[in-house]
């Protein structure tokens, strides 16, 4: 299913530490194995604190301006986060505004 995701154009698979207690990363891991992660739009990371608040750091810089311009061009209504802890997302949206 993966593979054929990609080959329609689906190039960002979202997923996170918390889906199945990981087990989700490790099946996309291992459907992914021969995929360039040139092709893909997703970026992996582990559960340490410090990937965690990375994770945050690149939701604040990165991804939030690279979405708002999505739906500043239309293509998409509304921006959501999931997948972190409540203190986490509380984070994101103070460190974003």
């Amino acid at each position: 299913m993966v593979h054929e995701a990609l080959k329609s154009g689906i190039n960002y698979i979202d997923t996170a530490p918390w889906y199945g207690n990981g087990r989700s990363e490790q099946l996309l891991g291992k459907a992914l194995k021969d995929v360039p992660r040139s092709a893909l739009l997703h970026r992996y990371q582990s559960t340490t604190t410090w990937s965690l608040l990375r994770s945050v750091d690149i939701i604040v810089k990165e991804t939030l301006p690279a979405l708002l311009k999505v739906v500043q061009e239309g293509r998409a209504r509304y921006i959501g986060i999931t997948g972190y802890n409540v203190s986490l997302l509380k984070e994101v949206v103070e460190k974003s505004l």
